[in-house]
């Protein structure tokens, strides 16, 4: 049995709901053929649906009001969009978005940075943890509901405490031990253990940033169209509602100022330009 508290930051203590939310990983082919037969069971007691695309199991204990999601052994830690749109399901209060990037804060304010893989957002993170930020997480997010968002500040809520850093990330030395290999060359690692005190629950955004690999050092003001362009593709697919999702991450993008700012390998000052953003 592998609770929430293992990989998830802070969603018993966030959100007003108290139900509580358990994942199990079984090491053997999820046998439930009258689940996976219909697609749902309800009885008296449980009520279970099936997530055909991540291959889990999602049960509703009715007397106990809990939920137990079942995963083939070991592959929760491997968050996919799959199995992060179930979860969203069972925690998310209506009307919030979810949103794939990461974010880094001083004194409560922060960016949101987001872009495909490679491109920095994950180095920039663990390299602004190393000086002193906080995060409310690196891969995906959880906004307030979207009646709440205000011109110039979004208040983003953390999901998951985890990072996963390739091995030939110039921040990868500053991370402990891996809690496991994900991929061929990239790592997970707990962040609230390799920098205590690092997680927030939530932090207000003031910027998004749009990361670029480079050994020139700039930051330049782009539009909400290219920042809508590098923030949708990878956020929408979190949602069940697409089109919803278009307009979440539009409205986002038409809130907030956008910028591009290269990455490159000195950390420290990376992180000085992320800072400065969250003080203009």
């Amino acid at each position: 049995m592998q609770t929430l508290s293992l990989i998830v930051g802070h969603l018993e203590c966030r959100f007003p709901s108290s139900i509580a939310v358990t994942f199990l990983e079984v090491n053997t082919a999820l046998k439930l053929p009258w689940v996976w037969e219909n697609g749902s069971y309800e009885s008296r007691h449980i009520k279970a649906l099936v997530d055909p695309t991540s291959a889990s199991v999602v049960i509703w204990h009715k007397a106990q009001k809990c939920w137990w999601i079942l995963f083939k052994t070991f592959e929760i830690s491997d968050t996919t969009p799959e199995k992060l749109r179930i979860l969203l399901q069972i925690i998310a209060p209506r009307g919030t978005a979810a949103i794939h990037g990461g974010t880094v804060s001083w004194l409560g304010s922060g960016v949101l940075i987001t872009a495909k893989g490679g491109s920095g957002k994950s180095s920039s993170v663990v390299g602004s943890l190393n000086s002193g930020a906080k995060t409310i997480g690196d891969d995906f997010l959880l906004s307030s509901p979207t009646s709440q968002w205000q011109k110039g500040g979004v208040s983003l809520w953390s999901l998951f405490k985890t990072v996963r850093l390739s091995s030939t990330s110039p921040a990868h030395h500053l991370l402990s031990q891996p809690m496991a290999r994900v991929s061929k060359n990239k790592d997970l690692f707990d962040l609230e253990l390799c920098f205590p005190g690092s997680i927030e629950q939530s932090t207000l955004v003031k910027a998004i940033v749009v990361p670029r690999v480079s050994d020139a050092k700039s930051v330049t003001r782009i539009s909400a169209k290219d920042a809508f362009a590098a923030l949708a593709p990878s956020s929408v697919g979190l949602s069940l509602n697409r089109q919803q999702a278009v307009r979440d991450m539009q409205l986002l993008c038409d809130m907030l100022p956008a910028f591009q700012v290269t990455m490159t390998r000195d950390l420290e000052d990376n992180a000085q330009r992320l800072r400065d953003l969250t003080e203009r």
